[in-house]
């Protein structure tokens, strides 16, 4: 495992070899602002051309942060939490928490127009497509249509036996009403109900895809040829290691294929979790990474028969974080953790790994940051990190939360409140060949944690998004969904 780091101290001076840490495109905001407020349009005028996405860094210059969603959460296992439209409208699905009002347990979409850059007084539009028990298990998953609308899809959380989607036909942050996908097989044992909704468009083929936890309490897969207007399913994607045992999966579209990364149970109750990657066939063919068939959905493919890509040491415990196809070849970064210690920090360590198929056919392990305790030290989820998000348009960039600092392990303690809190920091591979990343803090010294980042990026936009607040678990957390334009 190769690993290392070179840390800055601020975002300025910092640099790589595409030196997109300094410059950027300045926005004459208020002139801009003074456009919009005197024609009443929420929509903004064109903007200088960006610099392309790769090279565009959440660190420098760095911009204003903007709080997009007032009250809201989400759990990384419903995918996309965010996206940006063709049009420039960026959309983040939550579930609203914290309020102590009826809100609490709304399933919500917030989306604002992006084009010209993100600011604090643009007009933004909130959807709630329905109503649960408050727990971030249940926020929605969103996907591009192909005329440029969105589509949502989003369950309960171990109590339900719908899927519900909701559609925003025409893009403009509002949608339509919901319509319930039974899935009553679901809740046969040893399936205990649906969770999670995350939805995929193979764009190549005009197929949409939902992945979600439900017959034999593992993940199943539908599938939609009219952007999810009607569906079919494809079935059981993944055979447990034994009965009652419930696999993990994170997937990520190529735009022919759907590729998924997972483990073969919770870690909190499966050891060693080990990260599996494989693909998927719109017909519905798995294959692993090299086109070798593994078998259909439907029957599913056994977890062991999915072949390894990152086998977790002893004494330790692998959860998915994210994966992505960037430049061609999936890239999955891994929360690690190791045993327990008990320090400022937190009891359990976990190290935030970037885990990447090579050339060769074979899998490259770094160890890119330190990640820090369990989040929101909780005893029972000690496998929660503060989670790492890829960078979709660099295969050299990757966004970490933790509470340390990335390079030593130390206890990142504020000197706003004397605690220790959760941290963003941008994470860039050195241009030398000495396989270090440079760590550059985007967040410090802060009241609240800043945890669960996540990057989306369509026509030279880029958007950061991510939780600030308290969390203590699924039931327990008042965050907000912050976001930073990349420059």
């Amino acid at each position: 495992m190769a690993q290392g780091w070179e840390d800055a101290a601020s975002a300025a001076g910092v640099s790589s070899r595409r030196r997109f840490l300094t410059g950027g495109t300045a926005v004459g905001a208020a002139a801009l602002w003074s456009r919009i407020a005197t024609s009443g349009a929420p929509s903004a005028p064109p903007a200088p051309r960006p610099r392309p996405a790769a090279r565009q860094s959440f660190a420098a210059p760095r911009p204003a942060d903007v709080t997009l969603v007032d009250a809201g959460g989400w759990c990384w296992f419903t995918e996309a939490r965010t996206l940006i439209t063709p049009a420039g409208r960026l959309y983040a699905g939550s579930v609203a928490h914290g309020t102590g009002t009826s809100r609490d347990g709304a399933v919500e979409v917030t989306s604002v127009d992006v084009r010209g850059g993100l600011h604090p007084l643009r007009p933004v539009r909130r959807s709630t497509i329905g109503h649960h028990a408050p727990n971030d298990h249940t926020n929605p998953g969103l996907e591009v249509t192909s005329d440029g609308g969105v589509l949502a899809m989003w369950s309960g959380h171990v109590e339900d036996l719908l899927l519900r989607r909701a559609r925003d036909p025409k893009g403009t942050g509002v949608f339509g009403a919901l319509a319930p996908i039974e899935r009553p097989l679901a809740g046969r044992s040893p399936g205990r109900a649906v969770a999670y909704g995350s939805v995929h468009r193979l764009a190549a083929l005009g197929v949409t895809i939902v992945a979600y936890r439900g017959e034999q309490y593992s993940w199943n897969l539908m599938r939609s040829p009219d952007d999810g207007l009607t569906w079919e399913p494809l079935g059981l994607l993944l055979v447990p290691p034994s009965v009652g045992q419930r696999p993990y999966a994170k997937f990520a579209s190529d735009g022919r294929r759907l590729w998924f990364a997972c483990t073969e149970g919770h870690p909190r109750t499966v050891q060693p979790t080990n990260i599996r990657v494989g693909m998927v066939d719109a017909d519905g063919s798995v294959t692993d990474a090299s086109d070798t068939h593994l078998g259909r959905t439907g029957s599913g493919v056994p977890v062991a028969a999915v072949p390894l890509a990152f086998r977790t040491p002893a004494r330790a415990a692998a959860w998915i974080s994210e994966i992505r196809i960037i430049d061609g070849a999936p890239v999955v970064s891994v929360s690690l953790r190791g045993a327990r210690v008990d320090d400022a920090a937190g009891a359990w360590p976990h190290d935030h790994l970037r885990v990447v198929r090579d050339r060769d056919g074979g899998w490259i392990h770094e160890l890119v940051a330190h990640g820090g305790g369990e989040l929101g030290a909780n005893p029972i989820e000690r496998d929660y990190s503060g989670l790492a998000a890829l960078d979709p348009s660099t295969p050299d960039r990757v966004v970490v939360a933790t509470n340390v600092q990335p390079r030593t392990g130390e206890p990142l303690r504020s000197r706003a409140d004397g605690r220790v809190h959760l941290e963003l920091w941008q994470m860039d591979r050195r241009s030398d060949g000495s396989a270090q990343w440079v760590a550059t803090a985007l967040t410090t010294d802060s009241r609240e944690d800043n945890m669960r980042p996540h990057i989306a990026v369509r026509n030279g936009l880029k958007v950061l998004s991510w939780m600030r607040g308290r969390y203590h678990s699924p039931n327990r957390f008042a965050t907000r969904i912050v976001v930073r334009q990349a420059s």
